[in-house]
């Protein structure tokens, strides 16, 4: 059983250690303070302050000017002072209330105030009311004598009414307390889960914690017998033997742990000398072991010992001081790191602060250990019915469902589950199910649990199926619960991404309930290595605001396969609207590994196209430059999106201009959407071209929704189709929010047949896919060459909606239905940008083809954990409706500290260029990982290029089969004829006319012209040209050269299979040694070889002896470079010699 309490409290008040006293004659009946500004302080800033404080903390009182019940409409009405009486004001509203408190709430009470008001010929009408009485009038040049007994019940308040022109002063001001002869003291709550040691082992129940040392964190580390250190500027959470500790009760009735390592066992202590005070260290010995302390005190940490308070690092944090128990003044402490060595402080400070990680807790699931709840209420569980078990540990832990459905194993006499400690939950569900779930705390997951289930009732017809999103990697469970038979349920080793749930169908009302028995679970912080990192763009190097990232891959051409990414250099630190920004770039040939300096994107000339007209500069006149954005219109530049061409070095990147920011923005004053152009893979670019006026003219008319007032494209990616090509490129999708007179927003699919010149709407002005709370969108082509919008609400959450086409030529078509809000089964997701992302994969263990959904978001409903949902579409059932994207497989965390945009684009090998922010120097960096779609979802599946398209197709065969059985009636003749046709001869032209059939349109021969049936393939799976190399095998002999050519423009890099035979410089091979050598010639994308065969030089068979200057290039015989030689075999200048 889990052991948490202790019966003495141990408090810390003002920055010093208070320990209650027993109730005896030691302790004093009655405290009497005087009140005033020599015997206490005031708190609050400015001229006037809210509350005075007793300097005196044995036990203390407050006395408080604000807005109370009884009459007081006001706060801050003391004047500010450092001495003499308190003085105060009726303030704005002519009236204050003053409420005096004990500190020790609870334990002493107010028993008697007392004071003499003055008030000078300046004040007039003004009244005090003292405890709700009669107002009693203030006269200048008399006293108003205030003498108040109370009873342990009344509180003590007065009210100030009136209005005074200077303030009333308190003087012989004195607050009596009592210390209630009934107070009960309650038991104290250890910080940490103190366990057991029994039959010499651990307690299957013990917590085990990384304990973090200051504010660098460094972690507690056993790191052999008789020592103990901590891992030097390590933040990371570690799950090894070695970082693991746990508490375990050494003296109940003295409040006293021991500290143990899991790597030493039982066997040994965490341990020291007590008579070496500051000078001493903390070890592990034996326990007992002669000469140490090995019991302690731990208490939480607020503040230091000098009274203020501890560092703000540490805020949101659990903090502890762990204290030697036989020299209270010796504190642990880790002085910064200086040594490594954990020792002690008398005068403890941030540096004794600890933060106890949970990284391993087993904890049962039933009355004893937790609460019930009905749901949004926190009041006693007096009704059977509860709705959120929560565990009582030391974490943060729910078991809970969306109703009333849960109540206890025992119930009557008292009527409250809390009165139950011995009862087990029991589940029951409403219209026929109900799901029961955990709630864990962020990077928290169940790894293991273990349940007896059963019905008590012999005739009901309960069934119970645990499950959770990964079906595809691990099987539900189902249970008919008919009979009373009881049903062990045991997982283990579950993996991070698993949330188990309990789902209830069938006629379970009482007597039929659920009980879960013996219900016991373990709960692991999630632990991972995260993988390097490339910080693109650190802040800490311009001390400015850099923000908002966008991608893209060069899809062909001499840089096919460069990774260009873009991000706002703000000057104004902060968003468009506020100051002037530059956009800046940085571009990588080699998959992310290196990047060139970010910096502006230059035309032919090498002149800068995305640096702000400094003509606009921001000043004190930026209020008349924001009203002339029309003409401003490069003022800034901001939140761009970026997309490449698949078959050409066409890169289109598009951005917000101007002054003005979105919710101010209107068509005669507006933000700007502007548009640059690269034709040579991003090495120089256009002018910017402002296209504002093209897209507020697609609303011009008379739209359903009325015309927009302000819009911006959404940053990252912009996104282009495999399938529809009208003219020289194929289509390129971006979408807008919109806003209509700064209120309402809403998102817009536009589209560009010829790259970012002219935009289209997807469908029509008419169709608003997402009609409200609306913001940051993206989109996506589904396998079937439908449209996903998913985008950032504006009040948390995702947004997603399907747009299926009837004309692709024209881009008529129809959104499925309204959009759906969601949080994809996540929790709560923070309303911050992410990226939307679908590809062809393949299941690992199955070999089985389909495709894979990628959104990339912050976890846990604020800006931080960037991480990615996953979700696995192999029929046409996961992608037929927007609401199949509220359910998704599983989450891979991509970073672990704060962070928020993110976007992502597919390398030519296939892996994810995943751009994000991270606060890695600073909020935000711009920093760049590879990730691998095995990485991201544990090994479960690959990345699979579909050359053949084939398993698109498959998927939308699927699709039309589904929606041809649950098929409209009025349709459903006219859709099934199409989808036979479909099924038959499965071409993209008709599948466009099975969409008509579904949605009434009849199909004529001019309707469209759409003759592209070759799906474009993906990025980097099909080479333009294959990499060869000239020629392809050579002989030469030792000392000779050679040289070779590759058939590219492109950066390649040369490599030896074994430079002691043979080396390789920029093309030009050099003969070591007699042998066989590879040469290899790579680009980003492809390889190529040669052989080369390295023949004795003439007359060179014998070894010949040498001395060395020490300016040779010499090698062993295994090929390493040397740079001093001793005696023996080298090659020394190609040649091999002997030493």
């Amino acid at each position: 059983m889990k052991f948490t309490r202790f019966l003495l409290p141990v408090l810390l008040l003002a920055g010093m250690n208070v320990t209650a006293k027993a109730q005896d004659s030691t302790e004093p009946e009655t405290i009497t303070y005087t009140v005033n500004c020599d015997a206490g302080t005031l708190t609050g800033s400015g001229n006037f302050r809210s509350t005075w404080t007793s300097s005196e903390v044995e036990a203390g009182v407050t006395v408080t000017s604000n807005a109370g019940a009884s009459g007081g409409s006001a706060a801050n009405n003391f004047v500010n002072t450092s001495t003499g009486n308190l003085k105060l004001n009726s303030g704005q509203a002519g009236a204050t209330e003053v409420v005096i408190e004990a500190l020790k709430d609870g334990k002493w009470y107010v028993s008697h105030y007392g004071f003499k008001a003055a008030v000078t010929t300046n004040n007039t009408s003004l009244t005090i009311a003292v405890q709700g009485g009669d107002q009693q009038a203030l006269v200048p040049g008399e006293d108003l004598i205030v003498d108040q007994t109370l009873t342990k019940d009344e509180e003590a308040f007065f009210v100030l009414r009136g209005n005074n022109g200077n303030p009333v002063e308190f003087k012989e001001f004195t607050v009596t307390i009592t210390l209630d002869p009934e107070y009960v003291e309650p038991p104290y709550v250890l910080p940490v889960e103190a366990d057991l040691i029994v039959n010499n082992k651990f307690d299957e129940w013990t917590t085990w914690y990384n304990l973090q040392l200051g504010v660098n964190g460094y972690k507690l580390y056993n790191n052999g017998p008789e020592t103990m250190s901590f891992s030097a500027g390590d933040k990371e959470i570690a799950e090894d033997d070695e970082h693991l500790w746990a508490f375990v009760v050494a003296d109940e009735e003295a409040h006293t742990v021991k500290i143990y390592n899991r790597a030493s066992g039982v066997g040994k202590v965490l341990a020291a000398k007590p008579e070496q005070g500051n000078s001493g260290k903390a070890v592990l010995v034996d326990e007992g072991a002669e000469g140490y302390c090995d019991t302690w005190i731990v208490t939480t940490a607020e503040t230091k010992k000098n009274g203020t308070a501890i560092s703000s690092s540490f805020n949101g944090k659990r903090t502890i001081y762990i204290t030697l128990s036989e020299n209270e003044d010796m504190t642990l402490n880790c002085f910064g790191g200086a040594n490594g060595n954990l020792g002690f402080w008398d005068d403890y400070d941030d540096n004794s602060v600890i933060v106890p990680i949970v990284i391993e807790s087993k904890f049962p699931i039933d009355m004893a250990h937790g609460y019930l709840r009905r749901s949004g209420d926190n009041i006693a569980a007096t009704n059977r019915w509860q709705a959120i078990w929560t565990y009582s540990g030391a974490l943060n832990i729910k078991f809970q469902t969306g109703q009333n459905n849960m109540t206890i194993s025992e119930w009557g006499d008292p009527a409250n589950v809390d009165e139950h400690p011995e009862a087990f939950l029991q589940l029951a569900s409403s219209l026929g199910s109900n799901t029961f779930t955990f709630n864990l705390p962020q990077e928290y997951y169940i790894s293991d649990f273990s349940v007896d289930v059963y019905c008590p009732d012999a005739n009901g017809s309960t069934n119970l199926r645990i499950t959770s999103a990964l079906e595809d990697r691990i099987e539900g469970i189902d249970i008919d619960l008919a009979g009373t038979e009881k049903h062990h349920i045991e997982l283990s080793d579950l993996p991070h991404d698993y949330i188990p749930q309990f789902v209830t169908t069938g006629e379970n009302a009482l007597p039929n309930n659920v009980v879960l028995e013996n219900f016991t679970a373990t709960v692991r912080r999630y632990v991972r290595k995260y993988e390097s990192t490339v910080n693109v763009y650190p802040r800490n190097q311009v001390q400015r605001q850099i923000r908002i990232p966008a991608i893209a891959t060069v899809g062909a051409g001499e840089h096919e396969g460069r990774l260009i990414t873009a991000y706002d250099f703000r000057w104004c630190n902060g968003d468009l609207g506020g100051g002037n920004i530059d956009l800046t770039i940085a571009t990588s040939d080699d998959n992310g590994a290196t990047w060139t300096a970010p910096g502006f994107a230059l035309d032919a000339e090498g002149n800068p196209v995305t640096e702000y007209n400094h003509q606009w500069t921001k000043g004190d006149d930026w209020a008349t430059v924001q009203a002339n954005a029309t003409e401003a219109w490069d003022a800034a530049w901001g939140d761009a999106a970026l997309v490449a061409d698949r078959e050409s070095q066409t890169v289109l990147m598009i951005a917000v201009g101007g002054p003005t920011g979105f919710w101010g923005s209107r068509r005669n004053n507006p933000q700007s959407a502007i548009r640059w152009i690269s034709h040579d893979g991003g090495t120089t670019w256009s002018a910017a071209q402002n296209i504002t006026e093209k897209i507020y003219s697609l609303f011009d008319g008379e739209p359903r929704n009325g015309q927009i007032d302000g819009f911006f494209f959404g940053s990252g990616r912009a996104m282009q189709s495999r399938y529809i090509k009208v003219g020289d490129y194929y289509r390129v999708y971006s979408v807008i929010s919109s806003q209509n007179a700064g209120n309402n927003t809403r998102n817009w699919v536009l589209y560009t047949d010829d790259m970012g010149e002219n935009w289209n709407i997807l469908g029509s002005y008419d169709q608003c896919p997402v009609q409200s709370n609306a913001d940051e969108p993206k989109a996506e082509e589904l396998p079937d060459g439908s449209v996903l919008l998913a985008a950032r609400a504006r009040s948390g959450n995702r947004n997603f909606n399907i747009f299926r086409y009837t004309n692709p030529t024209t881009g008529e078509g129809k959104w499925v239905g309204d959009h759906v809000n969601t949080n994809m089964g996540m929790g709560n997701i923070n309303a911050c940008d992410g990226e939307i992302f679908i590809l062809p994969a393949k299941n690992v263990a199955s070999d089985e083809p389909c495709f894979m959904a990628l959104q990339s978001f912050p976890y846990g409903g604020s800006r931080q954990m960037v991480s990615i949902a996953w979700k696995r579409l192999d029929s046409g059932e996961d992608f037929d409706a927007a609401n199949d994207f509220t359910r998704w497989g599983g989450r891979y965390q991509v970073c672990g500290g704060d962070a928020a945009y993110s976007t992502m684009s597919l390398m030519p090998n296939g892996h994810l260029a995943f751009f994000y922010e991270e606060g890695l120097t600073g909020t935000y960096d711009g920093v760049f990982k590879e990730l691998s779609l095995e990485l991201i979802t544990d090994g479960a599946y690959t990345f699979y290029p579909d050359q053949d398209n084939a398993v698109a197709q498959a998927l939308t065969g699927s699709l039309v089969e589904y929606r041809m059985a649950n098929a409209p009636e009025a349709q459903a003749e006219a859709m099934n004829e199409a989808g036979e046709a479909y099924l038959a001869q499965p071409t993209y032209a008709n599948y466009i006319k099975f969409n008509r059939a579904e949605y009434g349109e009849p199909e004529t021969a001019d309707d469209y012209d759409f003759p592209y049936d070759e799906v474009a393939t993906w990025p980097g799976t099909t080479p333009a040209s294959e990499l060869e190399i000239s020629p392809a095998s050579i002989v030469i002999k030792v000392g000779d050269t050679a040289n070779l050519s590759a058939n590219t423009a492109k950066e390649v890099v040369w490599t030896s299979s074994n430079e002691l035979v043979a080396t390789v410089e920029n093309g030009v091979v050099t003969g070591i040694s007699a042998g066989n050598a590879v040469i290899t010639v790579a680009t980003a994308t492809q390889t190529a070889t040669c052989t080369v065969t390295v023949e004795p030089a003439e007359g060179s068979d014998a070894i010949i002896e040498v001395s060395t200057s020490g300016e040779e290039t010499i090698f062993d015989l295994q090929g390493r470079r040397v740079v001093k030689a001793t005696n023996g075999l080298y090659i020394i200048n190609g040649e091999l010699r002997k030493i």
